[in-house]
């Protein structure tokens, strides 16, 4: 016994990340068919259908060459592609190889695969949290506390369940900063060129990879120490070469990498051409046109109106002084802050002032409360106070979290900070939160009795895992859309008349024809989107006079409208009656599937009610849906 037990001892964190790489892929993979087969994400839907279309190439050269590839969305009918190619090619070469490359099936490997690379990345985080416990002399636990309380983050859970771009991205960069940290610890290029390969595939995979970016700036600016030669007036000529030698072998792999991982990025097939592609770039900047500002009409942007305060430092009409101008919903006109300040161009002509900024804090609001969840937020700042205010001998690790800080700043600015936008920053919060949870052990519990003490730390890590745990309920019974429409053929009458809002998915879905019972429907596509005109309503009325029933199968449009009075007038108060069962259409059935903690075999569930979340967080995998009845 004695044997084994010491043969167990140092295998025990080897096993304790093994456990926990299980469990996570166990989670991420938990009811992974959730709309069964219906794809109920546009993204996805949008993925799985380029995916389907694109056919491995030849040859290398031909996969190289932009303008002919069959691995490139332009070249298959997929002009508009603003993400990475990476995990497409990915996904298609696992589909092939599994006789899985068809419509029906090629989303489940993507899932499967999105599912399998967060796993990844749960090692990372370890990984990288035991370098933050050799530098900073932090206890050894941290690296399981770390591991542990991403693997029960909510929204790595939720986006292992999607095949999107996000979930690879994340992980390549996680493992990227993790060679980096190993070459500032080790000092072996090797390590470098590794981590540039690992920060080329991140960017392979969604362009906002280039994010981290500061990072490395950091990291060899801490290896050159510029500023102790200013103290001590001499240059190491032999570091600034070791230096510049690394600097050059990043820039290389990290170039090279990318332009395999994604040849289409750039405008030719030579690989010393680095010209990017004019069709990506010009994708690129209508994707941000979209969603630049409040004068954009994109339904998909609508969402931010009611949650994002635009500033705009810009020419007053009939002067040449410039201003700063606040838009907020709530505001019936724009709001002149300051005027008379100086001028960053001229005015005349008409040319703006160039600056416009937008202060959105919702995003930050969706992170801490529905990303990470409420207890791991609370440890998250205090791993923070104890990493800035305890450890002040300042390095590289400070710097990590600190540029993780400017990307979360940099979105506060935006107007549309999507929680997924985040996403890559989230392995360094799981450190944060472990090193919060250890301090939190070491300053507080282990002066208690062991047997308090065994409660008191089963109870955080319960606690902490407990919002990620309730996201699987929905994972666990049917898709809403789906019980929806199972409802609706018990209870509709065959060749009623339904209303239906465009960018939404429509109801009923198909179904066994058992459910379905022979019964179809008429359909009116509402164009609610649009602003409050006559001509808007000259088109809507006569179609909602058709309709005997109006189903709104998320809260996309009327949970973005409603709050939007001063932009939609009729429209918000067209909702607001409707809710309220005193317009044209009364609400008899709504249909929920939350988040929750449930007992089996139980009526017994502790249901937590989200639809006050990012649009995005419910309306894919757990949508609202209203149905609404003609009111006589």
């Amino acid at each position: 016994m004695k044997v084994v037990i010491s043969f167990l001892k140092p295998q025990l964190p080897k096993l304790t990340l093994l456990i926990l790489c299980i469990v996570g892929f166990l989670i991420r993979t938990h009811g992974i068919d959730w709309d069964s087969g219906h794809h109920l994400h546009p993204d996805e839907r949008f993925l799985t259908m380029v995916t389907n279309a694109l056919k491995i190439p030849r040859t290398f050269t031909d996969y190289l060459n932009p303008t002919t590839s069959t691995l490139n969305p332009n070249n298959v009918g997929y002009a508009y592609f603003v993400y990475g190619i990476f995990p497409l090619f990915i996904t298609k070469m696992v589909g092939v190889w599994l006789g899985m490359d068809n419509y029906a099936q090629i989303t489940l490997v993507g899932r499967a695969v999105s599912a399998l690379f967060d796993t990844s990345t749960i090692i990372a985080v370890f990984l990288i949290a035991q370098i933050f416990v050799r530098k900073l002399d932090l206890n050894k636990n941290i690296s399981f506390f770390a591991a542990f309380v991403y693997m029960f983050f909510a929204l790595p859970i939720q986006q292992s369940h999607f095949y999107t771009a996000d979930t690879f991205a994340t992980a390549f960069g996680a493992w990227s900063i993790y060679f980096a940290l190993l070459y500032y610890e080790r000092n072996l290029i090797l390590w470098i060129i590794v981590s540039a390969i690992f920060l080329g595939f991140s960017i392979a995979s969604k362009v906002s990879g280039v994010y981290l970016l500061p990072f490395y700036l950091g990291l060899y600016l801490s290896k050159l120490r510029p500023w102790a030669w200013l103290k001590e007036r001499k240059i190491n000529t032999r570091l600034v070469l070791t230096i510049l030698t690394s600097g050059i072998l990043f820039s290389i792999a990290l170039y090279l990498s990318t332009r395999i991982a994604d040849p289409y990025y750039f405008e030719s097939k030579n690989i010393l051409d680095p010209k990017l592609s004019t069709a990506y770039k010009t994708n690129i900047a209508n994707s941000k046109h979209l969603g630049s500002g409040f004068e954009v009409w994109f339904p998909p942007a609508v969402q931010w109106f009611s949650k994002s305060t635009e500033i705009e430092y810009l020419c007053q009409e009939s002067s040449e002084k410039c201003s700063l101008i606040a838009r907020h919903f709530k505001l019936p006109n724009d709001k002149v802050l300051l005027n008379n300040l100086p001028k960053f161009i001229s005015c005349r002509d008409n040319l703006p002032c160039r600056l416009r900024i937008h202060l959105n804090v919702f995003g930050i609001r969706n992170l801490l409360v529905f990303g990470i969840g409420i207890p791991s937020s609370m440890f998250l700042i205090f791993g923070t106070l104890i990493l800035f205010l305890k450890h002040r001998n300042y390095n590289l690790l400070h710097w990590l979290v600190s540029v993780m800080g400017l990307i979360t700043l940099y979105f506060t600015t935006q107007m549309v900070p999507a929680m997924r936008y985040h996403y890559q920053i989230y392995p360094i919060l799981a450190v944060l939160v472990g090193i919060g949870i250890s301090e939190f052990v070491q300053n507080f519990i282990l002066k208690l009795k062991p047997i308090k003490r065994m409660i008191l730390l089963i109870v955080i890590l319960v606690v902490v895992c407990g919002w990620g745990v309730g996201l699987l309920r929905i994972y666990s019974v049917p898709h809403s859309r789906i019980t929806a429409s199972k409802w609706i053929y018990d209870n509709l009458p065959t060749g009623a008349t339904i209303a239906l809002e465009t960018w939404d998915d429509g109801l009923p879905l198909g179904a066994d024809p058992a459910i379905m019972k022979g019964k179809t429907y008429k359909y009116v596509a509402l164009d609610v989107w649009g602003a409050d005109t006559e001509a808007k309503w000259g088109v809507l009325k006569p179609l909602l006079n058709k309709a005997d029933y109006y189903i709104a199968t998320s809260n996309r449009a009327w949970g973005s409208i409603l709050p939007l009075k001063n932009r939609y007038p009729i429209q918000s108060k067209y909702y607001q009656d409707m809710i309220n069962g005193v317009g044209d259409f009364k609400i008899i059935k709504e249909i929920n599937s939350y988040p929750g903690l449930c007992l089996p075999n139980s009526k017994w569930c502790l249901e937590v009610p989200d639809q006050w979340s990012e649009e995005a967080f419910t309306v894919y995998d757990h949508p609202q849906v209203l149905i609404f009845k003609k009111n006589n």
